[in-house]
């Protein structure tokens, strides 16, 4: 390797170094009001910082690290938000990026922690401490699970359309999809598939919500809830596909046998069940980019789980007695899958 080389391997480890204030600024942005300003039209700082109650001088920081991000643009006039922006601020937008980005920013606010996390091997973060047995508790359990559940479901619709590019699932009628939250994944096969019912499984507080949140959907009569803790509660038999969406992750290994037993138990022969997470190493360790960094350290500072290769996911398949295991793994995700005999 040349200097050069080194170099240019420097500036980039030097660029994401620097990446917590992108989150912290879009967080800010949001929090203050001052992306909705953004959305209502064009503005100067002084404008801005009295219609936000905020210092001139913060606003003008936050508008040039706005500005850098690509998300607003300076004009003649002021600060107006571009397309980009327009989309992920608004809270009505499918892309909207508000719920995530806070989620973000709380894992970032227990990192001052980690030193504790790689000494005693507990978690320090507290995000999934209302349904993972070993994380750490969590000191507002509602509240924080209403942040959990959205910030999952705003990326439920685009995984579900990563998952339906795998394989053919038009044979699918009967879906179950587990810990399935908000019921954004199933959604997206209801849409794909007229002839599928689906019903999600959750905690009871979360199931509860479902129908209120698909009530005017057309696909709204084939959509069920199921309440419970999938992790000691017998699953909803009958089904030919049980999906288990960026759930086995976080999970010991016993564990994740153990749920793939109740999978197997209440599939219909010939059924299947598929796991999928953005974060699955290949075998030769080739794929192991910087969204293996977050998706390691997640695991770490969250759950008592880990980023796991695929080989040993397949194992985990076959250990709960699923044959014709097959994986399917790419740079920025992973699906392993099993059948019933």
């Amino acid at each position: 390797m040349t200097t050069s080389d080194v170099r240019v391997a420097r500036k980039r480890i030097f660029e994401r170094i620097h990446g917590f204030y992108d989150v912290k600024v879009i967080a800010a942005a949001i929090r203050t009001g001052l992306t909705d300003l953004l959305l209502a039209g064009t503005g100067d700082v002084a404008t801005l910082a009295a219609k936000s109650s905020l210092q001139e001088r913060g606003v003008e920081a936050l508008l040039i690290g706005l500005q850098a991000l690509g998300l607003v643009t300076h004009h003649r006039d002021g600060y107006a938000v571009t397309d980009v922006g327009s989309a992920l601020f608004d809270t009505s937008s499918e892309m909207y990026i508000g719920d995530l980005v806070q989620f973000v920013e709380w894992q970032s606010d227990a990192l001052p922690r980690l030193l504790d996390t790689l000494k005693t091997d507990r978690p320090c973060w507290e995000g999934f401490g209302h349904y993972i047995e070993g994380a750490k508790e969590a000191t507002s359990t509602d509240v924080n699970q209403e942040r959990f559940n959205r910030a999952l479901d705003a990326g439920a619709r685009s995984t579900a359309q990563a998952v339906l590019r795998l394989r053919d699932f038009s044979h699918v009628k009967s879906l179950l999809d587990v810990g399935g939250n908000l019921g954004g994944f199933a959604s997206v096969f209801l849409q794909a598939f007229p002839d599928l019912k689906a019903t999600v499984f959750d905690l009871p507080q979360v199931a509860s919500q479902l129908g209120a949140i698909h009530a005017n959907e057309p696909y709204a009569k084939r959509l069920a809830a199921v309440g419970g803790d999938f992790t000691r509660d017998k699953l909803p038999r009958g089904h030919d596909l049980i999906t288990y969406i960026r759930i086995f992750n976080s999970r010991t290994d016993e564990l994740c046998v153990s749920l793939l037993k109740n999978a197997y138990e209440a599939l219909r022969p010939g059924g299947e069940c598929l796991f999928y997470d953005e974060h699955v190493l290949a075998d030769d360790y080739a794929n192991v980019d910087t969204a293996m960094l977050w998706g390691a350290m997640f695991m770490l500072i969250s759950s008592p789980g880990r980023i796991r290769t695929v080989s040993q996911w397949k194992t985990l398949f076959e250990r709960a007695g699923f044959t014709q295991v097959e994986a399917a793994v790419q740079k920025h995700y992973g699906a392993v899958w099993g059948k019933k005999p």
